[in-house]
């Protein structure tokens, strides 16, 4: 089955907004787990250290300082400073991807090549320009199957982007996710609805 595809600039920059979504979902949530675990405990830490933070002469009285009320405000306004950034960025972020992923894809040649999948039951063959290469199946990092698009993983770096309207129709589009589905192994294949 040959699927030919040449990706608009468009479909560039939804790829680049989703892209992110995508990787945190292969990303292991142990990993994030402690992740996160060992940053508390790196905060509690410093903040007890700085607590019983020790007068450098001995000769002085150990006595707990009195914080003023600036430094009780900075306290408080820190962390919601930090939020306040933080819900700032969220926001921001869609608007500067898209910017970013307009300007890279335009001066991103090979990406605006058309480039021929075929999609056979031992591997997938890549003709371009630019490229001819054979990827058998045990060679696929990941695949991911979104709403729009058909993601493949060469590596954790390298990817291939078939979007779903490339097909000729529906059960062309059924027959090759089928293919897909039964040659790469089950933790290599996932489903993702966006």
């Amino acid at each position: 089955m040959e699927v030919k595809v040449r990706l608009t600039e468009e479909e560039y920059r939804d790829f680049s907004m989703i892209f992110p979504k995508i990787k945190r979902k292969s990303i292991n949530k142990k990993t994030v787990v402690i992740l996160t675990a060992i940053v508390c405990i790196v905060l509690l830490l410093v903040n007890v250290i700085w607590k019983l933070a020790v007068p450098a002469s001995t000769s002085e009285p150990v006595i707990s300082r009195e914080q003023s009320i600036a430094e009780r405000l900075f306290h408080l306004m820190l962390p919601l400073f930090l939020i306040i950034m933080y819900v700032v960025l969220r926001l921001l972020r869609p608007l500067l991807v898209k910017k970013s992923a307009g300007k890279e894809f335009s001066s991103n040649k090979p990406a605006q090549k058309e480039v021929s999948y075929f999609i056979s039951s031992d591997y997938i063959e890549i003709i371009s320009p630019d490229i001819h290469m054979t990827l058998h199946y045990e060679d696929i990092h990941q695949i991911f199957v979104t709403n729009k698009y058909i993601v493949l993983f060469e590596s954790e770096r390298l990817i291939r982007i078939i979007p779903k309207r490339c097909f000729d129709n529906e059960a062309a589009l059924q027959s090759a996710i089928q293919l897909l589905e039964q040659n790469v192994s089950r933790g290599k294949y996932i489903t993702y609805k966006l």
